[in-house]
This record gives C-alpha cells, structure tokens and sequence, in this order.
C-alpha cells in the first residue's frame, strides 16, 4: 500500500511565532491599525486574509495579507527549527513512499521558509483560488491525487488540521509541542511531545 506522510509547518516544524508577530505588529503600525496580539496569535494556523477578515473586518483583507507577506522576509532571522524536526522529515521523506508539506501559508513564502532553514525539498500544498484552505480537506484531497497514496497521515497541531485530515481518511498525529491547540472536546487517537518522540510514532504507523 502506499503510504503518505505530510507535515503541517507553522508550530509542527518551524518556530516561526516570534517572527510572524514581529510582521504583524510591524503592518498593523505602518496602516495605522490597532494591532490584536493576543487576538493574532489565537488565529495562527489559519490563512492571512482569514485572520485579518477577522480581526480588522474594516479594512481590506488582501491588502493586508499582501503586505504581511511581503514584509515577512525582513523578520526570517527569528524563524527557527524545532529541535529534532529536520531529522523528522528527513526520516519520513526517507521511509514513506511519499512525503511532503501541507500548509495555509502561501506556496512562495512556505518554500523560503523551508529552504532558509534547512528542510528537505518536497512538495507543497497550500491553499490556491481552487483549493480551499483547512479545515477544507481540497489539499489534503489533492495530496491523494499526486501520490497515489492508498493510506496518508497528517501532523498538525490545531483543530482545523485534525478535521480535514479526518474529512480526507488521512490518519492524524497532534504535535503537542506547537503553539496550536485542541478545541476540549477533540479526541485524537495519537500525539507526540517533540518531534523527537513523533519519529518514532511515524515508524509506528509506516511499519
């Protein structure tokens, strides 16, 4: 049977909290707009039109997305690896018969990220004007169509990420060590505490 592993990126494999904060405050100064920590933060996981829709209803949503995302390039010194997350996607890029990242951030600033830090080249699969974001399952359902894969799991660290994962029959692993977090009422048959330890939850699945 083929089998597929996928990676969420933002608080599975990169640190990138302090990075996209610093991005954030920095637009929000230069609009003229109140930044929302606590509100952003909260929101992190989802798409940047999705979070400034939400949080500044008034003003444009793309533009300010455009903005973020053009920004966010000055902030990638603060963007780190969580220990032990390069040896886990190597590990799985080595084993699985397919491999690779499923994500909210756009292609573009999905790939820099990855390369500047060190990851391992796969494919990508982030939202498109025909796929839908999560808690959509259209990547995780595009996913299936480029592999062929017959079995998939997911590591992701939010509710929107277990819910499409199980709209698509994708097998899910909640990284505990992110900065996302469950809805309380969310049952989830499998975690992990550090990429470390989500190594070895992998080989479980793929033996």
């Amino acid at each position: 049977m083929v089998a597929a592993v996928l990676f969420d990126i933002d608080g599975t494999l990169i640190d990138s909290r302090d990075s996209l904060m610093a991005t954030y405050s920095h637009i929000c100064s230069v609009a003229g707009i109140e930044a929302d920590e606590s509100g952003f933060a909260r929101l992190l996981g989802k798409t940047l039109v999705e979070i400034f829709a939400k949080l500044h209803p008034e003003f444009d949503e793309t533009y300010l997305a455009s903005m973020f995302a053009s920004h966010s390039q000055v902030e990638e010194a603060k963007l780190k690896p969580y220990e032990g997350a390069i040896s886990l996607v190597s590990y799985a890029a080595k084993n699985a018969d397919f491999c690779g990242y499923l994500t909210s951030k756009d292609e573009s600033r999905a790939l820099r990220a990855l390369e500047f830090l060190g990851f391992p080249r796969l494919a990508i699969f982030s939202p498109s004007s025909g796929l839908r974001p999560k808690p959509a399952p259209d990547l995780f359902n595009k996913a299936r169509e480029e592999s062929s894969l017959e079995r998939g799991l997911y590591l992701g660290d939010t509710s929107d990420d277990r819910k499409a994962a199980e709209e698509a029959s994708f097998d899910f692993i909640f990284a505990d060590w992110g900065y996302g977090e469950l809805a309380s009422n969310d049952l989830v048959a499998r975690r992990a505490s550090s990429p470390i330890q989500c190594l070895k939850v992998i080989g479980d699945w793929l033996s």
